[in-house]
């Protein structure tokens, strides 16, 4: 079985009225990434939310372009010979393209025009699992008329601290030829291997949560953030293999996941669904859930899913227009 090993170091101070503390840091590493989590006792460093949701959501929803009045007017369709009508509609979830060009093929889904506001601990199964579809749908449609983009994602930014520039709850899908350095690690790591660290983490118990049929559940061993989540999907590689049934269990524990945050106080979080290429003899379909922020009225990250979860950059800002501007300076 994969040896899941710590390090545990004495941490000294001197406090303001000259008494002694000593205080143990854990030291982790995970198996397989080389990520070193540090993991601290006292207070959580999560700040709490500090605004108002519901005057958020009513301060937005008039200009919000995911919202019922404006998602068929406003936002951008996809390339007919991908997918004619150029939007996804499956229960509530609408799909369309996403105006901001993060890969080959990027796509946005809305779990609901009509749920501006949707609480980490609304979001439903049945919200999830149509959102899911209506990703799967977009998934085999660029699988037969992009092949040579299968490198393919489901991520979420929820609310601003994730780095959600809209504050009206939706998922992003990407397909695109080339990985992220997360899926390139993941297709990088025997499946065999994957298995062997579910079955040491099932005789553990400390950190399993769940093997719901297909889809096993277990708390991040080294962590990259708080309430760090993984499932993994030992039968798939690619999002594009999830059937309806498969969805359905899927979202029922991304449910289960979304009702602990809620439990916590968490508002924001991450999400990630790494897919490989189909038929690819490394990795497995895995999920990844992190913690953000609370909410805070004047404030938004600047790291998404993408730079937390995938470990890429977005960015705006062209390092040659900016050498330009500065090049004076010197």
């Amino acid at each position: 079985m994969i040896e899941l090993r710590s390090s545990f170091y004495d941490n000294e101070i001197v406090l303001p009225d000259a008494t002694r503390r000593s205080r143990r840091v854990e030291v982790r590493i995970d198996p397989f990434t080389g990520h070193v989590a540090h993991l601290i006792s006292g207070p959580s460093m999560l700040p709490d939310s500090a605004a108002n949701l519901d005057e958020l959501a009513a301060a937005s929803r008039d200009t919000c372009p995911f919202c019922p009045e404006r998602i068929d007017t406003v936002t951008a369709t996809l390339p007919p010979e991908i997918w004619p009508g150029g939007r996804i509609r499956v229960g509530d979830a609408v799909l369309f393209a996403n105006l901001v060009p993060y890969a080959r093929h990027a796509v946005v889904t809305v779990y609901s025009p009509n749920r501006h506001l949707l609480r980490v601990g609304e979001l439903s199964e049945k919200l999830i699992a149509d959102n899911l579809r209506a990703q799967v749908a977009l998934f085999k449609a660029v699988r037969a008329s992009d092949p040579d983009a299968p490198w393919m994602s489901i991520n979420a930014n929820h609310l601003a601290p994730s780095g959600s520039s809209i504050f009206h709850p939706h998922t992003q899908g990407i397909c695109h030829p080339d990985p992220s350095p997360a899926q390139r690690e993941c297709d990088a790591i025997p499946a065999a291997d994957t298995v062997d660290l579910l079955d040491t983490e099932r005789a553990s118990g400390s950190r399993w949560l769940a093997d719901t049929g297909r889809i096993c559940w277990v708390s991040a061993f080294a962590p990259v953030g708080p309430g760090d989540v993984r499932g993994y999907i030992p039968s798939l590689r690619s999002p594009a293999q999830l059937d309806g049934d498969l969805c359905d269990e899927l979202a029922h524990g991304l449910a289960g996941i979304f009702q602990t945050y809620a439990g916590m106080g968490v508002t924001s979080f991450n999400l990630a669904i790494y897919g490989l290429p189909e038929g690819t003899a490394g990795g497995l379909l895995s999920v990844q859930l992190v913690c953000r922020s609370g909410v805070s009225e004047y404030y938004r990250s600047d790291v998404t899913s993408l730079e937390w979860l995938h470990g890429m950059t977005v960015t705006g800002v062209s390092p040659e227009n900016f050498a330009e501007q500065a090049r004076s300076q010197f």
